[in-house]
């Protein structure tokens, strides 16, 4: 759910920077179910600040996960991709945490972060979007939009009509068992 600083987002414009994103910019999106690129627009961009819990377990301590350069794929991603461990990628038509992709050598929790900023962007719907060349999720506010800042006076374009929730607005299932993750050719 979460991009570090320098992650570069498809736009219909080219790729940003996560930091750069603002509402009503054009994201790119792949409809999974048609095989085709859309657009759709930021209807919200937010910030926080992390910092490590040194003293928990590494799953829990809130380390940013690096997927190098090409772990998943020949340019997938085509720079090293800094997320937070609770962020989404797509494979498959499904998304899979990337704590549960951690394989300690092309995808590990980066312990010379502990302190960061990380930055969320909400598409008019949750959608699959690209960072760094990786198809990943773009925000689901699941309740926790509060504890982020945005800048300027607009906090969000339209709002939603209901609460949001995993398992009945996401675009696509999640693979949150351990077999789920299992399988992927991870270099």
């Amino acid at each position: 759910m979460s991009f570090l600083a320098s992650t570069l987002i498809q736009t219909a414009h080219g790729d940003v920077a996560v930091e750069d994103i603002r509402l009503g910019d054009s994201l790119m999106t792949w409809d999974w179910k048609i095989r085709s690129k859309r657009v759709s627009s930021v209807t919200w961009a937010g910030r926080k600040h992390m910092r490590a819990n040194t003293a928990l377990p590494d799953a829990e301590a809130g380390y940013p996960v690096r997927i190098l350069k090409d772990a998943l794929a020949d340019g997938v991603p085509y720079k090293d991709l800094l997320v937070t461990p609770d962020h989404h990628l797509f494979f498959e038509d499904r998304f899979i945490p990337v704590r549960m992709l951690v394989n300690g050598r092309s995808i590990f929790y980066d312990y010379s972060l502990v302190a960061y900023d990380y930055f969320h962007v909400e598409a008019e719907k949750h959608s699959v979007i690209w960072s760094d060349g990786a198809l990943n999720e773009s925000y689901l506010d699941t309740g926790d939009r509060n504890s982020f800042r945005q800048e300027g006076k607009v906090v969000r374009l339209g709002q939603p009509s209901k609460d949001t929730s995993w398992n009945a607005d996401t675009t696509a299932d999640r693979g949150v068992a351990r077999r789920a993750a299992d399988g992927f050719s991870i270099v």
